[in-house]
């Protein structure tokens, strides 16, 4: 089994641009699924050190869209700066870190709708006890 890279490279600032070479291989593999895919959700795939995990158990539905054009993102070569709504999904992974993402709707094969669930308080090691100084 690969290894798999767990640290984004992503640079901490806002203000800078994102590509995709910036991602981790796990986060890559996310932004391949909802651009082939155009429309659609993801559902039910774990969330480990803010890294999308996209088991062979995770739910892709892609939906069509009937009598017009779908007019979706179009990638050309294999890397691009990131658009503002994929650098804030991957925001949300990592402020959500440890967790489940229940359903990630996308269209035009970018993010749109993220819900998350957190971690089990029981999976969350115990925080130092503090110091009672008096």
């Amino acid at each position: 089994m690969p290894e798999i890279q767990t640290k984004s490279m992503l640079p901490a600032s806002h203000g800078q641009p994102r590509t995709t070479r910036d991602l981790t291989a796990a986060q890559r593999r996310l932004i391949q699924v909802m651009t082939e895919s155009q429309y659609g959700r993801i559902e039910n795939f774990l969330v480990r050190a803010g890294q999308p995990l996209l088991d062979p158990g995770v739910k892709i539905v892609r939906v069509a869209l009937l009598g017009g054009k779908s007019g979706g993102t179009t990638v050309h070569g294999d890397q691009f700066e990131l658009k503002e709504a994929v650098r804030d999904l991957f925001d949300e992974l990592e402020r959500l870190n440890n967790g489940t993402v229940v359903r990630l709707e996308f269209k035009r094969g970018l993010p749109c709708l993220l819900e998350t669930a957190a971690a089990a308080i029981d999976d969350i090691p115990p925080a130092a006890p503090e110091r009672s100084d008096g």
